[in-house]
């Protein structure tokens, strides 16, 4: 169980590290909890920025994967997981402006956080 949790630490960190634009500083942060472990995905660039008065919508969207193990995805969801990510930051980025605050995974489930100023088209 260590070993698993400590590759999907560094899992996460690595993704962290594909999601940075300019200026973003993500951090990874691993946990148990009553359900199982879990993992926080946040964009601390936002700590001295938020609240931002222009995105005052938050929109909460997710997946969920069948193959894993100990509720995190198994190596060959990761790309099954950036598409769906890419697709939905790709639709929402011609829709309207956002900033993707976070993500949380746990139990075969990952759910994002993204900041709107207005949920008209969405």
């Amino acid at each position: 169980m260590k070993n698993l949790v400590f590759l999907c630490f560094l899992t996460f960190i690595s993704i962290a590290a594909l999601c940075q634009e300019d200026g973003d500083h993500w951090e990874v942060y691993m946990a148990q909890y009553k359900e199982g472990p879990g993992s926080t995905m946040v964009n601390m660039s936002l700590r001295n920025k938020a609240p931002d008065p222009r995105f005052r919508f938050l929109l909460i969207t997710g997946v969920g994967f069948k193959n894993c193990a100990d509720g995190f995805p198994a190596d060959n969801e990761f790309d099954k997981l950036y598409a769906v990510s890419d697709s939905v930051n790709n639709l929402l980025s011609a829709t309207v402006d956002n900033i993707i605050a976070g993500s949380f995974t746990q139990g075969c489930e990952r759910v994002d956080y993204i900041y709107l100023p207005d949920t008209t088209n969405i």
